[in-house]
């Protein structure tokens, strides 16, 4: 990549403020330029999952002129963490208009690390190989997708006896509690020390403790 623009700075100025296509340029053009150049056959990286959940590998196949290969013969292999191969066949995803993206499922019931490795044919020849890693079980799937899951909160609330609030309705919920929380539970603190009472009770005892040491003939 050759950019011969010495002058460049005139080009940032020239926008506004709000404008950041400059940015963007020598963003893209870094994380381009630092990027390798990815082989004929690719495995990309799979979602985070947990044992039990379904997994998509997509595998990218292509020739050495980089030509998509629709009718490549797609095969991955996954070494479990107990050391255990299991081989699952990989079909043209669906929608794909290049067809040149294999996926295949896979079901973990392990967590662990999984070793992924993918082999593309065309006949008798081989295209190439590419290998992988898969985490099972050690991604915190909340984390990974904080989106708001309105299905999952709503049959949460369902089956404990809740109720979802918006964020505009939180000054009507907080008032809400307030009105159906107990009465026992409304205590109030007084110290003890700032009644008549108490102060009585203390001089009480001291003119006890003396009439009782002068019967007794205590000094």
């Amino acid at each position: 990549m050759i950019f011969t623009g010495e002058a460049s700075w005139r080009w940032r100025m020239m926008l506004p403020s709000t404008d950041r296509s400059y940015d963007t340029f020598w963003r893209q053009s870094v994380r381009w330029l630092s990027l390798g150049a990815t082989d004929p056959v690719a495995v990309f990286p799979a979602p985070a999952a947990g044992p039990g959940e379904s997994v998509v590998i997509r595998t990218a196949v292509r020739d050495a002129t980089f030509t998509p290969i629709p009718d490549a013969d797609v095969t991955v292999r996954l070494s479990g963490p107990d050391g255990r191969m299991v081989e699952a066949g990989a079909a043209v995803e669906e929608g794909e208009t290049g067809a040149s993206l294999f996926a295949a499922s896979f079901t973990p019931q392990e967590p662990g690390l999984y070793r992924v490795s993918v082999t593309a044919r065309k006949g008798r020849t081989e295209i190439g190989t590419a290998s992988s890693t898969l985490l099972v079980g050690g991604a915190d799937l909340e984390m990974a997708q904080p989106r708001l899951n309105a299905a999952l909160l709503q049959r949460l609330a369902s089956q404990t006896g809740g109720h979802i609030v918006d964020a505009g309705d939180v000054g009507r919920t907080i008032a809400a509690l307030q009105r159906a929380a107990p009465a026992a539970s409304l205590a109030s603190r007084r110290d003890i020390w700032h009644s008549a009472w108490s102060l009585l009770f203390v001089i009480g005892l001291l003119a006890a403790e003396w009439l009782l040491r002068r019967q007794w003939g205590l000094r």
